[in-house]
């Protein structure tokens, strides 16, 4: 069936009627503070990075860090490594928090899932191969370069005699 085309320009006219008067009605001004406080420069909103790093500094809060090594048992697993956005790999064990910023943290993207190759038993070790893939599609997201791993344990209280 064939639309008659001055019904579809009138439709398209009066449209346009409508929308014109929203287009073209102006910005209600605001108070310059207020439009400050509500909506921060990018350079005021932390950067991926620096929210990263807020979250590795609460989780190691109250660590001290140990002398870094080249390899880390994992008893658990590669499916209890997580990553920390733009910041570092994180391994749990124990009463240790094993970090790893790799050569190039701000790679990292806490939606990627880690896949190990090259595992010499259940050690994960600076010269591993490590890959990355999208949590959600699956598909290929880089290449994850390992440095050493750093142990953080629990700080023991000072006891007073």
């Amino acid at each position: 069936m064939r639309k008659n085309p001055r019904q579809t320009l009138a439709k398209l006219a009066t449209i346009a009627a409508f929308a014109a008067p929203l287009m073209l009605t102006p910005a209600v001004a605001q108070d310059e503070n207020e439009t400050e406080d509500a909506n921060p420069t990018a350079q005021e909103r932390p950067t991926a990075q620096q929210r990263g790093e807020e979250k590795l500094a609460k989780l190691i809060e109250g660590r001290e860090a140990g002398e870094p090594t080249k390899c880390v048992y994992m008893a658990r697993g590669p499916d209890s490594l997580r990553i920390i956005n733009r910041t570092a790999v994180i391994y749990e064990r124990g009463g240790t928090i094993w970090v790893n910023r790799t050569r190039h943290p701000d790679s990292l993207d806490d939606d990627d899932i880690l896949v190990l190759r090259n595992l010499t038993g259940r050690s994960l070790c600076r010269l591993d191969s490590v890959t990355t893939i999208d949590r959600y599609n699956r598909f290929f997201t880089g290449n994850i370069f390992l440095t050493e791993f750093v142990p953080y344990k629990k700080v023991k209280a000072a006891e007073d005699s």
